[in-house]
């Protein structure tokens, strides 16, 4: 698997690219994590698995994105998105 290129901005300076599509994921951390690590990677890779093998075809990550907020008290969510694209010649 080759390495991602994971930027903030909307795009990568001198490098032409076709967008393939929004992807995210998500996962709810509490202060028992080792009891949640199941629920945690489910709630994280979810429906997302089945789109692993499009990603790999993959070159970059624009837009990138990560936020947190408290959802309970002595657990947190966490989310990332941003979107995949594949350079052009």
């Amino acid at each position: 698997m080759q390495e991602m290129i994971v930027v903030t901005i909307p795009n990568i300076p001198g490098q032409d690219f076709e967008v393939f599509e929004l992807v995210k994921g998500s996962t709810l951390q509490s202060k028992n994590a080792v009891r949640d690590v199941t629920s945690s990677l489910k709630t994280f890779v979810g429906d997302e698995l089945k789109a692993y093998t499009e990603l790999d075809a993959l070159h970059a990550l624009v837009g990138f994105h990560l936020q947190s907020s408290l959802a309970t008290s002595g657990s947190s969510e966490i989310v990332a998105y941003g979107t995949a694209v594949k350079f052009t010649v």
